[in-house]
C-alpha cells in the first residue's frame, strides 16, 4: 500500500521582499504562491494567489547595498 504524500510549503516571512537567483525562478513562479494569513493565533491562511510580479535587480546592486550595509554595522 502507497500513501500519498501532499506538498509543503514554506512562508518566508519578513518586511521586506525575498530576492533569489534567476535559476530558481522559473520554479517558484510556476510551483510557488502568495498568501495572506490572518491574525489568528494559528496564522491561517486567508487567500491564495499565484506568484504574478517579478521585477529584476543586478547582484551588484545588492552587493553594494550589503556593503553600506556593513559599514554602517547593519549586518
Amino acid at each position: 500500500m502507497t500513501t500519498k504524500t501532499s506538498k509543503v510549503y514554506a512562508k518566508i516571512g519578513g518586511y521586506g521582499s525575498l530576492v533569489v537567483p534567476m535559476s530558481l525562478l522559473e520554479r517558484i513562479v510556476e510551483e510557488g504562491y502568495i498568501i495572506n494569513t490572518g491574525y489568528s493565533s494559528n496564522g491561517s491562511i486567508e487567500k491564495v494567489e499565484p506568484v504574478r510580479e517579478v521585477t529584476f535587480y543586478e547582484y551588484d546592486e545588492i552587493r553594494a547595498q550589503l556593503a553600506q550595509q556593513a559599514l554602517e554595522g547593519k549586518q
